[in-house]
């Protein structure tokens, strides 16, 4: 049992992502993309205040959008049998864009049980 509590606690905190410890819009921007291209949905502000070092602003949330955003185009645009295929977990930030990105996911996540 404390085996189990302790990869949970691992797996937990290596998908935790912090957010950046600046004021710095560029670095806000950034962060957003990165969130966005490992498939994490996005966060509301007051969500990111609570984790973040210091209370962010409107210009460094707008920072994040627009990261997240452009990111999230690019997450969306690549092969998502492929991302099922590597047993990543599909958040559905891709489902306004592609409706069919979903199915095409989960048909990877399905396929890399398949015997060939």
């Amino acid at each position: 049992m404390k085996y189990l509590v302790l990869v949970f606690s691992i797996v937990l905190f290596g998908c935790a992502q912090s957010p950046p410890s600046t004021s710095n819009v560029d670095d806000w921007q950034l962060f957003g993309e990165q969130t966005a291209m490992k498939g994490y949905t996005k966060k509301d502000e007051a969500t990111l205040s609570k984790s973040a070092a210091s209370p962010i602003d409107s210009e460094l949330y707008a920072a994040y959008d627009k990261g997240y955003e452009a990111g999230r185009i690019e997450y969306c645009s690549q092969n998502p049998r492929s991302l099922g295929r590597k047993g990543e977990q599909y958040h559905g930030i891709c489902d306004d864009i592609d409706k069919w990105f979903r199915i095409k996911f989960e048909g990877g996540a399905q396929s890399k049980f398949d015997l060939r």
